[in-house]
């Protein structure tokens, strides 16, 4: 299955909510055993609230080698590149350590009660 991101979000991957829309439909995907492809060709501008809304959400039910295994990235600027990874390095974080989860949520309560 291929997914031109271009199609679903336009060429603009910025906000978080735009993210979730791309969740959506690889959630739905990914369900399936076959390799998906993502493909960003149009796509200009690249950044961490659309990833953390999209690929870096799914690491909440799956593992990174899980994801690495079945879903290929495909015409991403190296610039985006380094930008997703960092976004999937912290996901890995937040998800596999409680700790880092608590300590996150306490922040963000302190912010919102600000």
């Amino acid at each position: 299955m291929k997914i031109q991101v271009r199609e679903l979000t336009g060429e603009l991957c910025m906000t978080y909510e735009d993210g979730e829309i791309l969740l959506d439909r690889l959630r739905e995907a990914l369900a399936h055993p076959e390799i998906v492809e993502l493909d960003f060709a149009g796509t200009r501008i690249h950044m961490s609230p659309y990833f953390n809304g999209s690929i870096a959400a799914l690491l909440a039910d799956r593992s990174l080698e899980e994801l690495r295994r079945q879903l290929v990235i495909q015409n991403l600027p190296s610039q985006a590149v380094s930008t997703l990874q960092r976004c999937l390095e912290v996901a890995v974080e937040h998800y596999a350590k409680p700790e880092v989860r608590e300590r996150l949520q306490k922040i963000l309560d302190a912010h919102a009660a600000a």
